[in-house]
């Protein structure tokens, strides 16, 4: 992928590599426009470097922020009148050159210092143990190095039993991931018996030559555990997890890697058994009378991510209600009534986003009167077929409220599209990927209703050199990403015009292309 260089607004061409900015302006730069020739691609990729526009945007004086540091480690809590605090991006770019140690000791420092490390997946990574691949670990087996640790990764493992050391370890431990490994089902609930202050468990491909006796197994409780993610494992485990695990808010389920078939009976004793499930991403057999009821033992969940292997079967929505759903995904289901659905969404006041894959519509009216569109923020549609020629009378009301659009693999008429683009002024992200009929008079028309729009991402679609042409003319100031990608019928001089406009400063977008 090429990028456009913030500094001279000339592409970056291989064999050179980008030095990004870990500033607020996220940009790409030539190495000889940073200051880095000398460089190699390796040193480039662990640079952690600010522009000089960054630089003055942060302005803080080195003086102000050493006296920061020095109230924060005295008083605990953010100092009074020594200046505008510190970004978080910058403490973050700060914290990461000190060592697991030194983040200790910043994560004790005061609350705020402790929310920009937790707040990291880059600085939490220093808090994970990751145990060596392949190791086997016995009665005689010892960690070459035992540091306190808030999450574990244990890879391709033999685990026949754990010493005294996991007990101290399994104390403070908030997160485990098993990929890979081999544990009898007694010894894996004694490794869990000893972290009662787990939140994050995700369990891959595991396999248990002993099950044991469930009930007997689950005397104990995982409180605070939230999250658990179970991929090909044994039906046993599952078992006893939700005998132990009652408060869970979160399960990840995918129906080809594991030998457990879930079924709407099945979930329905999950959603009895966890009152307080939040979140459900699983792939399930939908039983021949279509029946989806269990939706109704999981009154609280907020996100539903569902995929029906079986997609013949005709999905009844009737009756079903989950009033404080936010985020639904249905992927390969075909209801028997798109109006039962509708019930089912209206039903759900704060439904915010919906992604629908691969499902079928008698016409695209059908789709969006199904939808609550004046209340959702984001909406992606991937696959979705209809009637080419079917009417869009539905399209009449303002989406004001909308403000990230996704369309995929599919073949919405142009009219349809335009329609849609304005009734949607205030969106900020829009992505075309694979959309056979979008053409360069609807880029057109997307640029000058779209006001706001902020990332333009194009993929694959049948565009010419005069939809970027259109993009450089059209384009306003708001928009800062710019991501075109493989579209067929683009040629050098979109490059060229796209190099010009940001030379002109018409197009002030970091702009990624490639053909």
């Amino acid at each position: 992928m090429d990028y456009f260089c913030r500094s001279c607004g000339k592409p970056i061409l291989a064999p050179s590599t980008p030095v990004p900015c870990f500033g607020p302006c996220h940009g790409q730069f030539h190495p000889s426009c940073a200051g880095f020739l000398n460089l190699s691609a390796n040193q480039i990729r662990y640079l952690v470097w600010l522009c000089d526009s960054c630089q003055r945007g942060l302005s803080l004086q080195r003086s102000e922020l050493d006296q920061q540091i020095r109230k924060l480690c005295g008083g605990g809590r953010e100092p009074d009148g020594a200046g505008p605090p510190l970004p978080t991006e910058m403490l973050e770019m700060i914290f990461r050159y000190l060592g697991f140690r030194d983040l200790t000791q910043v994560r004790l420092t005061c609350h705020r210092w402790k929310a920009v490390v937790d707040g990291s997946i880059y600085l939490m990574d220093e808090f994970v143990l990751h145990f060596p691949e392949g190791v086997t670990m016995d009665q005689d087996y010892e960690p070459d190095c035992l540091l306190t640790a808030s999450g574990v990764s244990i890879s391709k493992a033999c685990i026949v039993t754990v010493g005294p050391w996991w007990s101290a370890l399994g104390e403070k431990l908030v997160e485990i991931v098993l990929y890979n490994c081999s544990i009898a089902l007694p010894e894996l609930a004694n490794m869990l018996r000893q972290t009662p202050n787990l939140q994050f468990l995700y369990i891959e491909n595991l396999s248990c030559p002993e099950t044991g006796d469930v009930p007997k197994l689950a005397n104990f409780q995982l409180p605070r555990l939230e999250m658990f993610d179970l991929f090909d494992v044994d039906p046993s485990l599952l078992d006893l997890m939700l005998r132990v695990c009652t408060r869970l808010k979160h399960l990840g389920y995918d129906y080809y890697k594991t030998s457990i078939r879930l079924t709407n009976s099945n979930l329905r004793d999950v959603g009895r058994t966890l009152p307080e499930l939040r979140e459900l991403d699983v792939e399930m057999r939908v039983e021949p009378n279509g029946c989806i009821s269990f939706l109704n033992t999981m009154p609280n969940l907020e996100k539903l991510d569902i995929f029906d292997v079986n997609n013949k079967v005709l999905i009844d929505f009737k009756d079903c209600r989950s009033p404080k759903l936010k985020n639904l995904e249905l992927r390969a289901m075909q209801p028997s009534a798109w109006t039962d659905v509708c019930e089912y969404l209206e039903a759900a006041p704060h439904l915010d986003s919906v992604t629908l894959k691969s499902c079928k519509f008698n016409s695209w009216s059908e789709l969006f009167r199904t939808l609550p569109m004046t209340r959702l923020r984001k909406l992606a549609l991937e696959s979705i077929s209809a009637p080419p020629k079917s009417s869009v009378s539905s399209l009449f009301q303002c989406y004001d409220n909308l403000r990230v659009l996704k369309l995929s693999q599919l073949a919405l008429p142009r009219k349809t599209m335009k329609v849609l683009f304005r009734l949607c002024p205030r969106l900020e992200k829009l992505s075309l990927t694979t959309v056979r009929t979008l053409d360069d008079s609807t880029v057109q028309e997307l640029l000058k209703k779209l006001m706001r729009l902020a990332k333009l991402t194009i993929v694959e679609c049948p565009v010419t050199d005069v939809a970027v042409a259109h993009i450089v003319d059209h384009c306003t100031a708001a928009l800062e990403r710019l991501e075109i990608e493989r579209c067929p019928l683009l040629t050098q001089a979109a490059r060229d015009l796209l190099e010009r406009g940001r030379q002109s400063g018409k197009l002030r977008a970091i702009v990624a292309f490639k053909q």
